[in-house]
């Protein structure tokens, strides 16, 4: 994923960066179609992500990178995402700042059928 942050415009002088992101996560879900427990219908879920900064100190970019840990559980017709993240921006060399930080993210998809046509009245 590219962002072309090069092309705004800044009063006060500050350059900004074109951005580049790769991301990677694979997730599985253990025995959805004959599960034997709760766990077998959950979707377990991990992912990665490297890129840099619009922002640059000393005509160095900041790097980004991210690693993800999540679930899908499943509660009724609708599931619920929890995911925690763990990421570094930034770097210490170069005189720049470095910051490390934990997110949780809870999310929720509601399953409804709105506009389902009947076969038969």
């Amino acid at each position: 994923m590219t962002k072309k942050w090069s092309v705004m415009p800044s009063k006060d002088g500050a350059v900004f960066k074109d951005t580049h992101r790769i991301n990677v996560g694979a997730s599985i879900v253990p025995d959805a179609k004959m599960p034997k427990s709760y766990f077998d219908l959950i979707e377990y879920q991990v992912g990665a992500s490297v890129g840099n900064s619009y922002l640059s100190f000393n005509g160095k970019n900041a790097m980004q990178y991210a690693f993800t840990l999540g679930a899908g559980l499943p509660v009724g017709n609708s599931i619920v995402d929890v995911v925690y993240e763990y990421g570094v921006s930034g770097r210490t060399g170069y005189k720049q700042l470095q910051e490390k930080y934990h997110k949780i993210t809870i999310g929720i998809t509601l399953r409804e059928i709105w506009f389902y046509k009947m076969l038969y009245q």
